[in-house]
């Protein structure tokens, strides 16, 4: 049942009999005499492979840790793919785990881009983890991947918090699986949060717990009826007593339904710290803050040493391929991106989906890195050859938002399009084309796709960076118009 309000932001929260073997220890924490007054909960979320503030919050907990307080530190998803260093490292993510486990992390959800690298890599990874990997609405019984756990407890002296691991399963239409490569995850289940719940209404009474906090990759929020989100589970959802959020990149400090939601943004930029205020009564209170960690001035040396050797391990990727002649955002990063498959593959059309295109290009000197922050997904590139009335179907199907280059896109009343050549002149529904678009669109929508695909020899970030190598002059794209929104 869920907590009464004491005030505004004030649940109620009873403490229960424990289970002690299914509780476990926040690392390093020690069991306080006296009850307990309050709990720390520091978080993060959609770090997305960014290391670079970690020897900071190591600072900020540590001081917490050090005066005696009760401090849990957890993630709430999506360690992994966004920066070259954590994704092309040897053992790619390492850097990521390495890092949590200095720092005493103590539990993280699995998140949609967790998949990115594929089941034997994450399984790698999470073998290497000192802190525990949860989410229920999963089941890996016929995958390659290990069962993460549903959920965790831990104790802090005689209060106890359960944490409960949720997905998004949105990544595919027609499918229930989450925002990811679909072949990175053949075999594994997975369930509709909104469907699956429920199966733990009764998890504080069963863990003897003292309070639930749905560690969270949904997302904040959804117009769509058939998303279920963040705001959905706490309308929904009595016995979960707090949500900490992910996946949406959100700066969220709410109450819904009488539970709290918090997320803290993106790409380790902020931390956010929940203290829970615990009475004599039992009564429970929330007192919450982020913490802007580009603009916090310390850190902890040890961390920082380590961060500095994983970025010498890949300096080369700071080697120099070209030169931007203006500041180009994502609409001209995608358009540069096109056009380098388009001429390196000499298909008559490229299309890529508007979010893998995840960053923007620098004025000035561009490095590798520069361009696997903008493609970082290591995939395939694949050409299709396909009718005009294949492709026609095919862009309906991928709904209008996209970049493209080669032939011209034009959407017109309906949602159809109509594609023109390079004198602008309509094509022919029969006249045949090749198509050169990542694999990961391939998987996505290969229930409509034709069947006559090849895999070229080079990833889709290789062809980039080869591209922009051949360049003898500045890349300057002031307008792009070859996007679909």
């Amino acid at each position: 049942m869920k907590q009464l309000l004491f005030a505004l932001a004030i649940l109620l929260g009873f403490a229960a009999c424990k289970t002690d073997d299914t509780i476990i220890d926040p690392i390093d924490q020690v069991d306080p005499i006296d009850p307990v007054e309050e709990v720390i909960v520091y978080y993060i979320n959609d770090p997305h492979g960014k290391i670079h503030n970690f020897a900071k919050i190591k600072d900020i907990v540590q001081k917490d840790r050090d005066a005696g307080k009760n401090v849990a530190l957890v993630c709430s998803g999506d360690l992994f793919s966004g920066d070259p260093t954590v994704d092309n490292y040897p053992e790619k993510g390492y850097p990521m785990i390495d890092l949590m486990n200095q720092l005493d992390f103590d539990v993280s959800v699995i998140g949609n881009h967790e998949f990115d690298y594929g089941q034997e890599v994450l399984n790698a990874r999470m073998e290497q983890s000192e802190f525990e990997w949860i989410c229920a609405n999963m089941d890996t019984d016929n995958a390659v991947l290990n069962d993460p756990k549903e959920y965790v407890t831990l104790s802090f002296g005689d209060f106890d918090i359960t944490f409960l691991g949720l997905v998004e399963t949105y990544g595919r239409p027609g499918y229930l699986i989450p925002a990811t490569h679909p072949y990175k995850v053949e075999g594994i289940d997975f369930y509709h949060p909104a469907d699956f719940y429920s199966n733990y209404s009764n998890l504080q009474e069963e863990e003897g717990s003292d309070m639930v906090i749905a560690l969270s990759h949904l997302g904040y929020y959804s117009s769509f009826e058939f998303v279920f989100r963040d705001i959905d589970l706490a309308k929904e959802a009595d016995f979960v007593d707090m949500i900490i959020g992910g996946h949406s990149h959100t700066y969220a400090d709410t109450i819904v339904n009488n539970t709290p939601i918090y997320q803290a943004g993106a790409y380790l930029n902020t931390l956010g710290r929940i203290t829970i205020n615990i009475d004599s009564t039992s009564a429970l209170s929330y007192d919450y803050e982020t913490i802007d960690l580009n603009a916090y001035q310390f850190e902890d040396a040890e961390i920082a040493a380590s961060i500095q050797a994983f970025e010498q391990d890949m300096d080369h990727l700071n080697d120099v391929v070209g030169n931007s002649a203006i500041y180009h955002n994502k609409y001209g990063a995608g358009c540069l991106y096109t056009e380098a498959l388009y001429e390196m593959t000499g298909a008559d059309f490229v299309l890529q989906n508007r979010g893998g295109v995840r960053a923007a290009i620098e004025e000035g000197e561009i490095t590798k890195r520069d361009l696997l922050l903008v493609d970082p997904f290591n995939n395939n590139t694949v050409q299709i050859d396909l009718s005009i009335a294949e492709l026609k179907t095919f862009l309906e199907a991928v709904g209008g938002s996209f970049f493209f280059h080669g032939l011209q896109v034009e959407i017109i009343s309906g949602g159809s399009f109509i594609i023109l050549d390079n004198n602008l002149n309509e094509m022919d529904d029969n006249d045949e084309i090749s198509m050169v678009i990542n694999d990961y669109m391939v998987a996505v929508y290969e229930d409509i796709l034709p069947d006559n695909q090849t895999i070229l020899a080079k990833t889709t970030s290789e062809y980039f960076i080869d591209y922009v190598s051949s360049l003898t002059e500045d890349v300057n794209i002031p307008f792009c118009y070859n996007y679909i929104d």
